[in-house]
Parts: C-alpha cells; sequence; structure tokens
C-alpha cells in the first residue's frame, strides 16, 4: 500500500505529454511544495505523473508557476543509470483541482490579458477610495 498525499503544489517547468506506445496518455509534471518552520523554509522538489483524461487537462491549463491542489500516492521511481540504482520517489495523480484564479483558456493563452469576472467584495479596496 502506497501512501496518500493531499497538498498544494507549484509547477516548476510545464508540463510535458507523452503518448506511449500502447496508445495511452500521461503528463509528467515537476513539482515543488514549501513548509514553514518558524523563521525557516524548507523546499520540496519531487516529479508527478498523471495519466488519461487528467493529463490531457493538466497539460492544456497549467503552465509553469500554476498552483495546483493534488491528491494521490507517493509511489518509487528507481532507475539504473551508468549501472547504479538510483532511488526516487513520485507523485502519481489520482485526481486535482485548480488552485489559481479561473484561466480563460488553454496554456497557449495564458499571456493573454484575461477577465475572469471577479468583483472585489467588502471593503478590500477601502484604502483606495479618496473619500
Amino acid at each position: 500500500m502506497l501512501p496518500k498525499i493531499n497538498n498544494i503544489f507549484w509547477l516548476t517547468k510545464d508540463p510535458e505529454i507523452v503518448n506511449t506506445a500502447n496508445g495511452k496518455t500521461l503528463c509528467r509534471m515537476s513539482l515543488a511544495c514549501n513548509e514553514k518552520y518558524g523563521d525557516r523554509e524548507e523546499k520540496l522538489y519531487i516529479n508527478g505523473v498523471a495519466f488519461g483524461n487528467g493529463a490531457t487537462a493538466i497539460s492544456n491549463y497549467f503552465h509553469k508557476g500554476s498552483k495546483i491542489f493534488i491528491s494521490g500516492k507517493i509511489a518509487p521511481n528507481n532507475y539504473e543509470k551508468d549501472g547504479k540504482t538510483v532511488y526516487g520517489y513520485q507523485v502519481i495523480v489520482e485526481s486535482f483541482e485548480f488552485v489559481d484564479k479561473k484561466q480563460s483558456g488553454s496554456k497557449d493563452r495564458h499571456n493573454q490579458q484575461k477577465s475572469d469576472g471577479y468583483q472585489p467584495q467588502g471593503d478590500e479596496y477601502q484604502d483606495s477610495i479618496p473619500f
């Protein structure tokens, strides 16, 4: 049984979509999160992988710097390099949610000016009112 994880991550690179030889779609991503301990902040970097429709959605709507909530499992990601076994871990995405404000399109248009219908609530801009 693999350990579960539920956390908010930032993408450190644009997600990479891959179509496997057997016709499956997967998305590889590089993730980061941080934890504060008093004055000290620690960062964790870990790779992630999503499959199927989730892989396609992540590839289309997320980009470097995006926040994403991921629920999944931490799985070993061991491989051979120069005759030695390299031990590592990755997050297997089971589900995800958008954390950033609503995007109006795919990553191809993420640099364009967007209007997401945001309406300030309460006295959010109270200090900028001149009277």
